[in-house]
């Protein structure tokens, strides 16, 4: 069985590292991480991950912007995008409505709640 792939991409270590390790716990997938969007867009190009998490706030390329560009990429326009994120209030959430995303996971990260999200984006 081929391990799906999943790209990581949170500027905080201390977050990043908690789902990395949530996801590694289930020894069903090969995960990578970035530590930044610009990284993350150019890690999704190279090595076309079934799945992308995204941080939504990040200095420089926002989660937003990494995304915008992932979509305008032949490349990783159709990799599946699910934002982890603290964002709660409103001109967050629209802007999250305003592109194509598979899903989000809010912060703190509930490994159950991250899990389910991420078998059912995988195996749709």
């Amino acid at each position: 069985m081929n391990k799906k792939s999943i790209l990581v991409v949170d500027d905080d270590s201390f977050n990043r590292q908690i789902v990395v390790d949530m996801l590694m716990s289930v020894e069903l997938y090969t995960v990578m991480s970035a530590t930044d969007g610009h990284l993350g867009c150019q890690l999704a190009e190279r090595f076309q991950p079934n799945l992308i998490l995204m941080d939504w706030n990040m200095p420089g390329l926002s989660g937003y912007e990494a995304v915008q560009q992932l979509q305008s990429n032949e490349k990783t326009k159709e990799i599946p995008v699910i934002v982890v994120t603290g964002a709660n209030n409103k001109a967050e959430l629209d802007s999250m409505s305003n592109i194509q995303l598979a899903g989000h996971v809010t912060k703190p990260v509930v490994e159950s709640e991250l899990l389910k999200c991420v078998d059912s984006t995988l195996n749709n």
